[in-house]
């Protein structure tokens, strides 16, 4: 015994029948999404994710775009390390990895300042990155124009 519309053309019970079944699905896949756009908001989140994926995106726009050289890109990166490693301990192995062989050095690579030369768009005067490592760890990374009596007692850096 089948059950039929007592009223009506059976196109508008099929259609009535269609309409039913995708506002429970539309109504179901709307659940699901807010439940993973809640848990996505409150699951506990590393501290740093967004320090490292700044700092990642910065690496790859340096080697993409101007790898060799040291400009804007150049600077960048520099900024988003410096701010990686006041959350996360950066070895002077990474350093040298993400940011390159040092023009100059002070010290040695366990405890010392390493000196990056750089150019900006618009200036006509040399740039610095100044990167501080402590016992094997980056400190910190400062930044300056190159000034007309140099960097008396750096020398220039040769890998050990």
């Amino acid at each position: 015994m089948t059950i039929e519309p007592q009223s009506g053309p059976r196109w508008k019970w099929v259609l009535w029948r269609a309409l039913k079944v995708y506002a429970g699905l539309c109504t179901l896949l709307f659940t699901a999404y807010l439940g993973l756009v809640l848990w996505w908001i409150i699951s506990p989140k590393s501290p740093h994710e967004d320090l490292v994926m700044n700092f990642k995106s910065s690496y790859d726009r340096y080697m993409a775009k101007e790898f060799p050289k040291r400009e804007k890109y150049f600077e960048g990166l520099a900024q988003y390390l410096g701010e990686y490693a006041t959350a996360v301990p950066v070895p002077t192995a990474d350093v040298l990895k993400y940011l390159g062989k040092p023009d100059l050095i002070d010290g040695t690579v366990e405890k010392g300042t390493f000196v990056y030369f750089y150019g900006r768009s618009g200036f006509t005067n040399r740039w610095v990155a100044y990167v501080t490592v402590i016992e094997g760890k980056l400190l910190q990374i400062g930044y300056g124009d190159l000034t007309e009596d140099g960097l008396p007692g750096f020398q220039p850096y040769r890998p050990q």
